[in-house]
């Protein structure tokens, strides 16, 4: 037997450049996406700022690079990733 209405999370990806390529990010939810029939359920976040010193994300440019980046990735599955 096989599930058909259960959501599959993703859990939250940490969207500044320094942690995930929204390219690369868009690519593993639209793929989970395909495999689940469309069940996925995907969220974003930004860290905290110990976090984002460590991978050299300013902590005041963190929330600007979270919108861009997320822009860009909701744009690639309605784009055809062009």
């Amino acid at each position: 037997m096989r599930t058909e209405r259960i959501r599959i999370g993703h859990g939250v990806t940490l969207l500044p450049h320094s942690f995930n390529h929204p390219i690369r990010v868009a690519e593993r939810v639209a793929t989970l996406d395909i495999l689940s029939k469309g069940r996925v359920e995907f969220g974003t976040g930004r860290s905290s700022g110990y976090e984002q010193a460590g991978f050299g994300v300013p902590v005041e440019e963190s929330r600007a690079q979270w919108q861009e980046a997320l822009g860009r990735g909701a744009a690639c599955p309605a784009s055809g990733g062009t």
